[in-house]
C-alpha cells in the first residue's frame, strides 16, 4: 500500500487542502514559469544549504561521511526542483510524504525539517526578488504561492512524522499488552513465591535466634559444671594433703612401734638374766611385745590402705583434672558455636529485612501490573 492510500489523502482530499490553502492553477502556472531560473541555480541553493546544516552539531550527526551527504544533496535537488514543476498530483503527494517517512527513520527531529524549509524559502526569495524585480505583483504572487505550496508539503510530511509515530505508539502499546498479559500470572505468582520466602527467612531467623538461645543456655551449664569441677579438685587436693598428714603420723606411730618392740625385747633379756625372781616382769614383757607386733600389723595395714587412698586420690585429681581441661575445651567450643549462631541470627535478621523489602516491592509491582491488565481488560470490553 502506498502512502497517499494509506493516509487516505485521495483527489478529493487533495483538492480539499490545496483549496484550503488557496492554492489555484495561476499558482502552478506561475511557480513553473521560474523552473528554468531554479534549473540554473538549484546546485548554488542545494550547496549553501549545506553549508548551514552542516555548521550545527545537531544536524550535522545526522551524515555518517561524505558520501551521504552527496546523496542527500542529490534528493534536495529533485526536491527544489519540484516546488516548480508545476504538477502537483498524487504522486506529488507520494514523494512528499516519503520525505516524512525517511525523516522520522533516522530520526531528525521535525524542528530541524521545518527550520530547513525556511532556510530554502529564504535562498529562493532571493533569487525570486531578482528575476521578478521588476514586476512587483508578479513577485508577490510568487512568492505566496511558494509559501503555500511549502506549508502544503510540510503538511504532508507532519502527516507521516505523525503517522509513523501513530504506528510506532500502536505497536509498542500492543507488545505492552502482549507482555501484560505474560507478566500477570507470572506476577500473582512472584507475589505468592515472595510471601512463601519470607516467610521461610522469618523462620531461619526464629531458628537462628532459638539456637543462639539454646547454646547460650549450654554455656551456662558447661561454665557451671566447670566451676564445680574446679571446687572437686580444689577439695580432693585438700583430702590429699589430709592424708599426707595421716601418713607422717602412721610413720611416727610406726617408728614408735618399733621402738617398743625394742624396749619388749630388752625387757625380756633382762628378765631372763634375772632368774626366778623376775618372772612377773617377764610376762609383762611379753605382753608389751605382743602389743607392739599386734600395732605394727594395724599400723601396717593401715599404712597400705592409707597408700590405695592416696593412689585412689591422685587418679582423682588426674581425672578431675582431664575433666576439667575438657570441660574448659567444650566451653570454648559451645562459646564457638554460640558467637556463630549469634552471626547467623544476625545475618537472619538482615536477609529477613531485605526479603521483607523485597516482598513488599514485589508485591507493589505485581499490583501494579494486575492492576494494569484489569484496566486492559476493561477496556477490551
Amino acid at each position: 500500500m502506498n502512502l497517499v492510500s494509506k493516509f487516505q489523502i485521495d483527489d478529493r482530499e487533495q483538492a480539499r487542502r490545496k483549496s484550503f490553502l488557496n492554492i489555484n492553477q495561476a499558482d502552478f502556472e506561475l511557480l513553473r514559469s521560474a523552473l528554468p531560473m531554479m534549473e540554473k541555480h538549484v546546485d548554488s541553493i542545494v550547496n549553501q544549504f549545506y553549508v548551514h546544516l552542516l555548521s550545527f552539531t545537531e544536524t550535522k550527526a545526522f551524515f555518517a561521511d561524505d558520501a551521504s551527504v552527496r546523496r542527500a544533496k542529490a534528493a534536495q535537488r529533485e526536491y527544489l526542483l519540484d516546488l516548480f514543476r508545476g504538477n502537483y498530483d498524487s504522486a506529488y503527494m507520494e514523494r512528499r510524504l516519503q520525505i516524512g517517512v525517511v525523516h522520522e527513520r533516522i530520526g531528525l527531529p521535525a524542528k530541524w525539517y521545518l527550520g530547513g524549509n525556511a532556510v530554502f524559502f529564504e535562498l529562493i526569495v532571493s533569487l525570486l526578488v531578482k528575476k521578478f524585480r521588476f514586476r512587483p505583483s508578479q513577485l508577490t504572487r510568487c512568492i505566496l504561492a511558494l509559501n503555500k505550496l511549502m506549508i502544503l508539503d510540510q503538511s504532508l510530511v507532519m502527516d507521516t512524522y505523525i503517522g509513523t509515530m501513530v504506528d510506532k505508539i500502536k505497536g509498542l502499546n500492543d507488545r505492552i499488552l502482549e507482555t501484560i498479559d505474560v507478566l500477570a500470572p507470572a506476577a500473582q505468582e512472584a507475589s505468592e513465591l515472595a510471601t512463601v520466602a519470607a516467610e521461610a527467612t522469618e523462620g531461619s531467623m526464629q531458628v537462628a535466634e532459638e539456637g543462639a538461645n539454646s547454646v547460650e543456655q549450654a554455656l551456662g551449664a558447661m561454665n557451671q559444671l566447670k566451676q564445680t569441677a574446679d571446687k572437686s579438685v580444689a577439695e580432693v587436693s585438700h583430702l590429699n594433703e589430709r592424708l599426707g598428714q595421716i601418713g607422717a603420723v602412721i610413720n611416727m606411730l610406726d617408728e614408735f612401734t618399733s621402738d617398743t618392740n625394742v624396749l619388749a625385747l630388752n625387757a625380756s633379756v633382762q628378765a631372763a638374766r634375772a632368774g626366778q625372781q623376775s618372772t612377773g616382769f617377764s610376762v609383762i614383757a611379753d605382753q608389751i611385745r605382743k602389743l607392739a607386733d599386734e600395732s605394727q600389723e594395724s599400723l601396717a595395714k593401715v599404712h597400705s590402705l592409707v597408700s590405695e587412698i592416696e593412689e585412689a586420690t591422685a587418679a582423682t585429681v588426674t581425672a578431675f583434672g582431664a575433666s576439667a581441661m575438657e570441660v574448659e575445651k567444650g566451653t570454648r567450643l559451645t562459646s564457638q558455636i554460640g558467637d556463630a549462631f549469634k552471626a547467623l541470627a544476625d545475618s537472619s535478621r538482615g536477609a529477613a529485612s531485605s526479603v521483607r523489602q523485597i516482598t513488599l516491592n514485589v508485591r507493589e509491582q505485581s499490583s501494579a501490573i494486575l492492576g494494569l491488565k484489569e484496566m486492559v481488560d476493561r477496556d477490551k470490553g
